[in-house]
């Protein structure tokens, strides 16, 4: 019995004993998931291989002096190499197969796995690693913009994954890849710290919607740069900046394939009948690696992995002769030291008095702004901008000082080697005249052009300047320009001890306004205290206020992304233009047209045939309270109907103005369906913003007034809905109308000056149409208008409301089904309708966000077409009506 009692006794031992060893391993393992610190990273709790703060603590106390991670691009070569990564996990079904696909065309890759889904698929996970695959690092949960984290915060992030793929595949990962994040100096030092020596940048990503047959494959990696690292997402869709870097263009007229037995799937998917949008999104998954793979084998692609893509680079290339050091300046110092007075003298003889000109922003229509820096001598700070502007594949214009050229000859030629070109800087305490500055300027051009090869013409100070005509004269005997800034991140508002939200914050404002085209932006490099603060702000713009203005849509590589040039290279390029143009540049159909008098000499009967003729209404405005001093009998007659054609054609207008996010989306939509619209430019705010009115009318759209100040032509009172018909409304006084009048001067004056010179089809884009700023008109009104020599005042019968949508479907489905009425009755486009939208910025939507407008057309027009609709300009019938 003692016995027995003893064997029981150690029975109920050993299981206690493992039952607490089970919790034991529980607690560790849920606390490795759930347990958190910031930014809802899990953290980790318990021993062995999970126990991590002293990891933690270690790379923390070799932050400061760790070297930056090794970032691993794309190489240029002529070797047909590609490395393949994937990116995350799906489902343990699907893991499996996509890992069965790639043994079964015996291909090594690189996983890139999250360290919480890497407990959850820890054998699968080790399966990788057997197999000869390479496992690195996607963060401990897959965070997004990591750039904005803490250094703890990476640290806590990049060394809790690596040890739990350590424990798993008992090999520490030395590759890290994050999601959505640009690779900052100081993630770059804290995945050093961290063990990560080396990150991968990939050069396009995939995911289970990016082809729907084999040929899209196919023509896809015909186009794809040799060299490229292609990543593909197990999970979820692409983000917005990985459409950016996604698939490009490919060519119209793609080779034939080499084997007619390339895409055996293609063909079982056709026979079934289906394609593969039918299909959920894991069998997408598993069908298109496995159509990548039989491609990349068709058209005999290499694998490597990341690690050693760098030992292809350049590969078939010439190799640039390149000294290793920069040349040095002569001792004796620079050659325009010896400049004479006497041939100083002579440059001013033969420049004959002229003066450079200055430039605050670039005049010119072309998708492209500037990234413009000072402030060389601040070494760690011009590290970080160089290698964020290389992340940006961006060029900048550097202007660098006499002292620069003489201490740091070699951060002038780093720079230029780069690519980026050279400006000069003058400083107010040494060149105060003509001779000192001309001294300065041809030490400092020739210094660096012995220093790079270039020859610098740009010029500016450090700071604001209102220079003297005779150092304007000094700059023009060089060819040089002034070149000053749109926008100057160095803000006295924020001060030196600024973050980077507060700078964006006073620098852009509220809203959603974003960068311009010709915007030159300023970045004093010498200016803040904190040298991470310029190259994480330089990033952050364009994160924020460039990449969205492009539209996001299924056309590959659309063309309507903004990118970030040199001064030169834009100030220089074909798209710029005189501003405000010359009289004798503005085309005699269009100079000076508006004016007080074209009445003169009318009756009454006279007028009000003018008004019923060249007045196209809007069938909410039928009544006297929305058409004041009108006598009932010619209320009958006035337009109500809001049309004046019946052929099946549809006119697009849009009202007021925009940034240019807003706009060059319109434009992008409008181009890409090969649809004609009409903008009716609300000018007290366009001057700031010519660029974007010119694009506008390149692109060969209509262009008319809607006033300067959106004064109405009917008054309600205590009212400023354009769309409102219940209140009652009064007829202008004479005070009122001379200043209207003066309004519809200033507005149109203000448009020939940018557009003045335009002619699309033998016609000018500018013409006498005008939008009235409010659906309700009044008689003296119309006369006004029409006195001051407008051609015809059209309001239209859809009024869309867009600027109240938030959901481009629903906007889409009103203008294709219909929209409800104020008086509850559904009104439907018809033939001849016009369409009444706006160029809107939607400040409440999210800056990432298309426009509604843009984005409600781009679903609409094919419907439309489809309908048997075409699509026109207003002038195509009224001046043709004028003209008759």
């Amino acid at each position: 019995m003692i016995f027995k009692n003893l064997a029981t006794k150690k029975k109920i031992v050993i299981l206690v004993g493992v039952l607490l060893l089970l919790g034991i391993l529980t607690v560790t393992v849920l606390g490795i998931y759930f347990s958190s610190k910031n930014k809802n990273i899990p953290s980790f709790s318990g021993r062995d291989d999970f126990d991590v703060s002293k990891k933690i603590e270690t790379a923390l106390a070799n932050l400061e002096k760790a070297n930056m991670a090794e970032i691993i691009a794309k190489v240029n070569t002529t070797e047909n190499v590609i490395v393949l990564t994937f990116q995350g996990l799906a489902d343990a079904d699907t893991n499996r197969r996509v890992l069965d696909l790639i043994s079964k065309y015996d291909r090594k890759v690189n996983f890139f796995v999250p360290g919480v889904s890497a407990v959850e698929n820890a054998s699968f996970v080790k399966e990788l690693s057997l197999r000869g695959h390479r496992v690195g690092s996607n963060t401990l949960n897959q965070a997004k913009n990591m750039q904005d984290y803490s250094p703890k915060e990476l640290i806590d992030d990049f060394v809790r994954a690596n040890s739990i793929i350590q424990s798993i595949t008992k090999q520490k990962p030395t590759t890290l890849m994050c999601n959505s994040t640009i690779y900052s100096e100081a993630l770059l030092k804290a995945a050093f710290a961290s063990g990560n020596t080396q990150v991968v940048q990939a050069t396009k990503f995939l995911n289970f919607q990016s082809f729907k047959d084999y040929e899209q494959v196919v023509n896809y990696l015909r186009n794809l740069d040799k060299g490229s690292i292609v990543s593909i997402k197990m999970d979820g869709v692409l983000e917005e900046d990985e459409y950016e870097k996604s698939v490009e263009q490919t060519k119209p007229e793609a080779e034939p394939a080499k084997s007619a037995e390339a895409a055996p799937d293609k063909r079982t998917l056709a026979e079934k009948e289906q394609t593969i949008t039918d299909i959920k999104p894991a069998e997408k998954l598993v069908i298109m690696v496995d159509w990548l793979m039989q491609a990349l084998e068709e058209l005999d692609f290499k694998f490597v992995f990341a690690e050693d893509l760098s030992s292809y680079k350049n590969v078939g290339f010439p190799i640039e002769q390149v000294k290793a050091e920069p040349p040095k300046l002569n001792n004796n110092g620079p050659v325009a030291n010896d400049v004479s007075y006497k041939e100083l003298a002579e440059l001013r003889r033969v420049n004959q008095g002229g003066k450079a000109q200055e430039y605050k922003t670039i005049y010119t229509t072309e998708k492209a702004l500037c990234y413009s820096f000072y402030g060389i001598h601040n070494k760690k700070v011009l590290d970080g901008v160089l290698m964020n502007l290389d992340l940006l594949e961006a060029k900048g214009t550097f202007f660098v000082s006499k002292d620069n050229v003489i201490h740091e000859p070699e951060l002038v030629y780093k720079i230029a080697q780069k690519g980026h070109e050279i400006g000069i800087c003058l400083t107010e305490s040494r060149d105060k005249d003509f001779y000192s500055t001309l001294q300065t300027l041809l030490v400092v051009q020739k210094s660096v052009a012995q220093l790079t090869g270039q020859t610098p013409t740009l010029v500016r100070y450090p700071y604001d300047l209102e220079l003297q005509d005779e150092i304007l004269e000094a700059i023009a005997c060089v060819k040089g320009k002034v070149i000053w800034q749109d926008l100057s991140v160095a803000s006295s508002q924020v001060g030196i001890n600024g973050t980077v939200a507060e700078i964006m914050d006073t620098i852009f404002g509220d809203g959603n306004h974003t960068a311009r085209r010709g915007y030159i932006i300023y970045f004093r490099m010498d200016y803040y205290q904190d040298p991470q603060i310029i190259p994480a702000t330089l990033l952050k713009i364009a994160q924020d206020r460039i990449y969205p203005i492009a539209y996001k849509d299924e056309v590959l590589n659309n063309d309507s992304s903004y990118s970030i040039k040199t001064v030169g290279a834009v100030l220089n390029g074909e798209k710029t233009y005189n501003y405000p143009l010359n009289d004798d540049d503005i085309l005699p159909a269009v100079k000076d047209r508006i004016y007080p008098g074209h009445l003169a000499g009318y009756t009454e009967s006279d007028k009000f045939s003018l008004i019923k003729d060249r007045y196209v209404g809007n069938p909410d405005v039928r009544k006297p309270n929305t058409l004041p001093d009108f006598t009932e009998q010619e209320l009958e007659e006035v337009d109500k109907t809001g049309r004046f054609t019946q052929d099946k054609v549809l006119f697009l207008t849009f009202d007021d103005w925009a940034s240019d996010k807003a706009i060059n989306q319109l434009l992008y939509v409008l181009e890409k369906h090969d649809v004609p619209g009409n903008f009716f430019i609300r000018t007290n705010y366009m001057q700031n913003n010519p660029n974007l009115l010119r694009a506008i009318a390149e692109a060969g759209h209509d262009v008319g007034s809607h006033t300067d100040d959106h004064l109405p032509f009917a008054i309600g009172e205590n009212s400023n809905d354009e769309d409102g018909v219940t209140l009652i409304y009064r007829s202008p006084n004479e005070e009122e109308l001379l200043k209207r009048r003066e309004d519809l001067l200033l507005s149109y004056n203000k448009l020939q000056r940018v557009i003045g010179d335009i002619v699309y089809n033998n016609r000018p884009v500018l013409n006498t149409i005008l939008r009235p700023p409010t659906l309700a008109m009044s008689r003296a009104g119309m006369e006004a208008i029409f006195d001051m020599g407008f051609s015809h005042i059209v309001s239209g019968d859809f009024s869309t409301h867009d600027y109240e949508d938030t959901d481009a479907e629903f906007l889409a489905d009103k203008i294709i089904n219909g929209m409800v009425t104020g008086s509850g009755n559904i009104r439907k486009i018809q033939n001849g309708s016009i369409l009444v939208m706006h160029m809107s910025d939607y400040k409440n939507l999210p800056i990432h966000s298309p426009n509604v407008t843009a984005e409600a057309l781009d679903k609409a027009i094919p419907i439309l077409k489809s309908n048997g609709y075409s699509f026109a300009r207003l002038s195509d019938y009224l001046e043709a009506i004028e003209e008759n």
